[in-house]
């Protein structure tokens, strides 16, 4: 008879071990989550110090990007995730879109010998006096995504694009090995294969003024065709979406944006109008055989389209907002989330009821922050091991309220902007290795709800 105790023993050990060599040891080779720093988390050499070379000094400011993995249809038509993908726009993009880029044709030397010269866009949009250039985002892959022309590592995004109405932008995808050459995209070898067709909408406007379209970019979803899309601004001002074509028959088509709530008017109804703003994505839970014994697939669908959007003129808050200490002022709203589906893993974990977007008030999962320590934010309620926040000089705590109950409170962790930067008016959803959090824009910088800190 096999002694049940030397079993539980062994799966124990079995447990530890594929834990730590199989599921830890993927982690080393492939990004688990979207890093809190991409300077710490990239391949030696392949990042300066001072940043990526297009979204320079906000690399690390993860509001203006976009990061998550990639669901892709399987062989039996169903969807897993895939790779981790993150898109990172250019810095001051709508600065950088008022400067034409002169291009620098190839001189021929000689005329005896033919050179094969690789076409590059200069080379080949060169008798086009109107064409502009602009690479407008990078992306870091962790496989290849064939829908967007993704290669695994650093991708360009360079748009083409000229100051009048038509015809239309169109973009193109170049695969590099040093991600520094996406800065000059009329030296890029380009192949006409690799192009994405550009759809532009909006800004609504209206009695109540023109909506605002934040410099960020983000990864959309096209519902008819299964595939991911880019979208951030367009040239004049628009927000663009670029979508492949191939293979024939693909049907895109944009999620569709919101109409703005009766409590928002004037431009405050950009933030839940305008793409950018808000975040909205398929959310993933970590699959339990994985994480413990290594086996399956180490995220699942959770099953629900999750939105998170920030409350309006978030980008003007000072740490004066967040300092009052009148009870009615403690916690002060930052952002709310919608489900569009009821999900057990989202409600056990952050307190997120079924709230089909863009919700109405008393029916949103509501997120306030209160700063200063546990005494003034609820000593009874506040969890008492947050971090302390050196900048501020005080402590971040996070509050989720939902219409069915019960509040949440969470610790924030607060991460430093580098110098010159200002926080957006925006919110991202952060994907990691439990669940998905989010990241909102705090005085100091960008303020992450820690899921693993609660009460």
């Amino acid at each position: 008879m096999i002694d049940r105790r030397v079993v539980i023993a062994v799966v124990v050990l079995a447990v530890g071990i594929v834990g730590y060599g199989i599921v830890h040891g993927r982690l080393t080779s492939a990004l688990p989550e979207c890093p809190h720093d991409w300077s710490g988390s990239m391949p030696a050499g392949n990042i300066p110090a001072h940043g990526l070379s297009i979204p320079g000094p906000l690399t690390n400011v993860p509001e203006y990007h976009d990061c998550q993995r990639f669901l892709v249809k399987q062989a039996d038509g169903t969807l897993a995730f895939d790779s981790l993908q993150a898109v990172f726009v250019r810095y001051q993009l709508d600065v950088v879109y008022t400067t034409k880029v002169v291009p620098v044709v190839p001189k021929v030397i000689g005329t005896t010998t033919t050179v094969a010269v690789p076409a590059t866009f200069g080379s080949t949009f060169r008798n086009d006096p109107t064409a502009i250039l602009t690479t407008v985002a990078e992306t870091y892959s962790e496989g290849k995504y064939a829908p967007l022309y993704l290669d695994r590592g650093f991708n360009c995004v360079v748009l083409k694009w000229n100051a009048a109405a038509a015809p239309p932008p169109e973009a193109y995808v170049v695969p590099v090995s040093d991600e520094s050459k996406c800065l000059d995209p009329y030296s890029l070898p380009i192949n006409l294969n690799a192009k994405l067709s550009v759809v532009q909408y909006g800004p609504i406007g209206d009695a109540g003024g023109t909506d605002q379209i934040p410099v960020v970019s983000r990864w959309d979803w096209s519902p008819t065709d299964s595939t991911y899309v880019i979208g951030l601004l367009c040239p004049n001002g628009k927000w663009c979406e670029l979508h492949g074509t191939t293979p024939a028959g693909r049907t895109y088509a944009s999620l569709a944006s919101y109409s703005a709530p009766a409590d928002l008017s004037g431009v405050d109804r950009s933030v839940v109008r305008e793409k950018g703003f808000y975040d909205e994505q398929y959310l993933a839970r970590g699959s339990f055989w994985s994480h413990y014994f290594g086996i399956g697939p180490r995220f699942v669908r959770d099953g629900t389209l999750g939105t998170v959007f920030p409350v309006p003129n978030l980008a003007t808050r000072t740490l004066a907002h967040y300092q009052s200490v009148k009870p009615e002022s403690l916690w002060i709203p930052v952002a709310w989330t919608s489900l569009n589906v009821a999900s057990a893993t989202y409600k056990q974990n952050y307190n997120y009821d079924l709230s089909p977007a863009p919700s109405v008030p008393g029916s949103r999962n509501d997120i306030a922050l209160c700063f200063g320590d546990v005494s003034k934010c609820g000593k009874l309620v506040v969890p008492n091991n947050c971090d302390y926040d050196s900048v501020s000089v005080g402590t971040w705590f996070a509050r989720v309220t939902s219409p069915t109950g019960p509040t949440k409170y969470f610790c924030v962790k607060a991460r430093v902007l580098p110098s010159g930067v200002t926080p957006g008016g925006f919110v991202r959803w952060r994907w990691s290795v439990k669940d998905e959090t989010i990241w909102i824009p705090c005085p100091v910088g960008c303020c992450e709800v820690d899921p693993d800190r609660g009460t």
